[in-house]
C-alpha cells in the first residue's frame, strides 16, 4: 500500500480540527436572540394591583425551576428609593420564588426581579403596584429600576467560550478514552496529549465560567472575575455546583485516566471510563434543561445519553485521525458497528428530549421549538439513511486492493478510503449538531411562539408603519417607518418615543431610537418590563411647529 503524503495528512488533519471547531462551536455560540426561557406565569401582586393593606408577600411562579440570584426580589417605593428585604425563598422545585415584605405605608411599589433559568440566561422584570387610592410614583421610577437591571454581554460572549471548552474537554477525554476502552484503538502519544489537553481545556473552561456567570447575570464588570463573592453566588445555586462538579470530572478523570493509558486492558479502567461519561452525562443534565420540567429521570437518562453517545462518536472519529498508521482493521470495524449505535442513540435521545419539553402535541407546530424539532427529526433521518449508505459502500473498501495480501497474512486497510469516510461521518456529526444547537436557542413554550407587532398607524395625511419584535417582556427591537403628506422619506425635525401603561398610571418611560434612514428609526433596547397591553406614543415635529403624534396600543406576552 502506498503511504499518503505528509501533505495530505496535514489537510486532511486541518479539515478534521476545522470541522471538530465548528461542531463545538455551534453548541457553545448563540444561535438566536437570547431569551431566558424561564418565564414568569403569574405574580402575587398582580401588576398594577390596587390594595387597601399591605400585602405580605411577593410571589412569583414560572414555568420551570429558576435558582435565585443575590436580590433576586427588590422593592422600591414611588420616590425610587430601595427598601431593605430579607433574601428571597424557593419552593415547588424551583418554579415559587417569594419574599416576605415588611410593614409599608400608603403609596405606589415597584417590584423589581431577575432569577436565572436552567439554560444560564437571567430572566428579569418589574411591575408595581399601589396601597391605598393616592399614586405616590414619581415619573421616570420604573425606567430607572428596569435600567438597572441590565447584564454584561462580554460576560455572556465569555460564558459561550467556556461552553467550547467544555464541550471541547468532554469530546476529548470522554471519547478518546472509550475508544481505547473498546479497544478501537491502541494508547499512543497523540492521544495520551489530547486527553491531557481536554482535561485542561475542560477543567479551566468550567471553572471560569463560575464567577462569569454572576458577572453576567448582576451586570458586574470583568475585573470581578476574583471576586471571592462572584464565585460564591454561581456556587450557590444548583447551576453553579453542576458546573463545577462537571469541570471536577473533566479535569481529574483527564490526568488519571490519561496517565494511566498502560492499564486500560484492566477491567478496572475500563468501568471507570464508563462512570466517567455516566458523571459528564448526569451534571450536564443538573446544569442545564435536562433535570427540568417534565418527566425529569426520564430528562436526566435522555441528556445521559446524549452526552455518552455525542462523546464516543465525535471522540472516537478524533482518536481515528490521531493515529492512523496504528489502526486495525478490527478496530475500525468495530468503531463503525458502534459509531451506528451512537448516532441513534444521539438522534432518539435528543428527540426524546424535545418531547418532553413539549407539552402539547400541537406545539410541534404551534411553536418556534416544536417546527426546530421535526426539521431535525427529517434531517437527521436524512442523514442516516446517507450514512448508512455510505457505511455500505466503505466496508466493501476497507481492504487495500494495491497490494495482494499473501496466504495467512492480516489483511491491511486503505487509509486513504478511511480517511474519507472520518471525513464524511465529521461532516454528519457536525450537520446534526447545527440543528440541536438551533434547537437550543429556541422557546419550547407557547410564548415563545407568539409573533411581533406590526401595525400602520394614521394621523391626518401622515402615517407611521410600526413594529416591536418579539413583542415580550423584555428587551424589544422597535422600528418605525414614517411618511409625509407628499409621500416622501423627509426626516422629521426631531422625534421622540415613549412607551406606558395607562392602566396603571405608570409614568411614560422614554425610548432611546436612533434614525437609521430617511424616515427609519430604530430602538434596540426598548425594554417592557412585565407582559400587558402598553401604550407607544411616537411625536414627531416637521417643520418646527408641526407636533405628529401616533399612538399604537400593543399586547406584549
Amino acid at each position: 500500500m502506498v503511504a499518503a503524503s505528509p501533505s495530505l495528512r496535514r489537510r486532511v488533519l486541518l479539515t478534521v480540527i476545522a470541522a471538530l471547531v465548528a461542531v463545538v462551536a455551534t453548541v457553545a455560540g448563540p444561535t438566536a436572540p437570547a431569551f431566558a426561557h424561564a418565564e414568569l406565569l403569574s405574580s402575587d401582586p398582580t401588576a398594577g394591583a390596587v390594595f387597601e393593606t399591605a400585602p405580605a408577600t411577593v410571589t412569583l411562579t414560572f414555568s420551570e425551576p429558576v435558582d435565585i440570584v443575590a436580590d433576586a426580589i427588590r422593592l422600591f417605593d414611588g420616590a425610587g428609593e430601595r427598601l431593605p428585604l430579607d433574601p428571597a425563598s424557593s419552593r415547588e422545585g424551583g418554579k415559587v420564588v417569594a419574599v416576605e415584605l415588611p410593614e409599608l405605608p400608603l403609596g405606589s411599589y415597584v417590584v423589581s426581579w431577575q432569577v436565572v433559568s436552567a439554560d444560564s440566561h437571567p430572566a428579569t422584570g418589574a411591575f408595581t403596584f399601589q396601597i391605598g387610592e393616592a399614586s405616590t410614583l414619581a415619573p421616570d421610577v420604573l425606567d430607572q429600576v428596569t435600567s438597572d437591571q441590565d447584564v454584561n454581554p462580554t460576560a455572556e460572549f465569555l460564558i459561550g467560550v467556556t461552553r467550547v471548552l467544555v464541550i471541547v474537554g468532554m469530546v476529548l477525554v470522554g471519547g478518546i478514552l472509550a475508544a481505547i476502552a473498546l479497544g478501537i484503538v491502541a494508547p499512543n502519544r497523540p492521544r495520551r496529549l489530547a486527553v491531557i489537553v481536554g482535561a485542561g481545556a475542560g477543567g479551566l473552561g468550567g471553572l471560569l465560567a463560575l464567577p462569569l456567570q454572576t458577572i453576567y447575570v448582576q451586570g458586574l464588570g470583568l475585573g470581578d472575575v476574583g471576586s471571592g463573592s462572584a464565585w460564591r453566588a454561581t456556587l450557590d445555586t444548583r447551576l453553579g455546583t453542576a458546573w463545577l462538579l462537571r469541570a471536577l470530572v473533566l479535569a481529574g478523570a483527564g490526568v488519571a485516566f490519561g496517565s494511566t493509558l498502560a492499564r486500560h486492558r484492566a477491567a478496572w479502567w475500563r468501568a471507570g471510563v464508563g462512570m466517567v461519561l455516566l458523571a459528564l452525562g448526569t451534571t450536564s443534565a443538573y446544569g442545564g434543561h435536562g433535570a427540568t420540567g417534565r418527566w425529569v429521570f426520564l430528562g436526566i437518562d435522555a441528556t445521559v445519553v446524549h452526552v455518552a453517545a455525542m462523546c464516543v462518536w465525535i471522540g472516537g472519529l478524533v482518536a481515528l485521525v490521531l493515529g492512523m498508521d496504528d489502526l486495525t482493521l478490527a478496530g475500525v470495524r468495530r468503531f463503525s458497528n458502534v459509531a451506528v449505535i451512537a448516532v441513534i442513540a444521539v438522534a432518539l435521545s435528543g428527540t426524546l428530549q424535545g418531547i418532553r419539553r413539549l407539552e402539547t402535541a400541537s406545539a410541534l407546530v404551534d411553536t418556534d421549538y416544536g417546527r426546530l424539532l421535526l426539521a431535525k427529526v427529517f434531517a437527521v433521518a436524512v442523514v442516516l439513511g446517507f450514512a448508512a449508505a455510505s457505511r455500505t459502500a466503505v466496508h466493501g473498501r476497507l481492504l487495500t486492493r494495491r497490494t495482494p495480501v499473501p496466504v495467512g497474512a492480516a489483511p491491511d486497510l486503505d487509509r486513504a478510503v478511511l480517511r474519507r469516510s472520518v471525513g464524511a461521518e465529521l461532516v454528519f456529526a457536525a450537520a446534526i449538531v447545527v440543528l440541536t444547537a438551533s434547537i437550543m436557542g429556541a422557546n419550547p413554550s407557547a410564548a415563545g411562539s407568539s409573533e411581533p407587532f406590526a401595525a400602520q398607524v394614521f394621523n391626518g395625511q401622515y402615517f407611521a408603519s410600526i413594529t416591536v419584535d418579539p413583542a415580550r417582556a423584555g428587551p424589544n427591537q422597535v422600528h418605525i417607518y414614517l411618511s409625509s403628506p407628499s409621500g416622501s422619506l423627509s426626516r422629521p425635525d426631531s422625534l421622540t418615543v415613549a412607551i406606558s401603561d395607562p392602566a396603571t398610571g405608570i409614568a411614560p418611560i422614554g425610548l432611546a431610537v436612533v434614525a437609521v434612514g430617511a424616515n427609519h428609526y430604530q430602538a434596540l433596547d426598548a425594554t417592557f418590563p412585565y407582559a400587558g397591553t402598553w401604550q407607544l406614543t411616537v411625536r414627531a415635529v416637521y417643520n418646527r411647529f408641526d407636533e405628529i403624534v401616533f399612538t399604537a396600543e400593543i399586547e406584549v406576552q
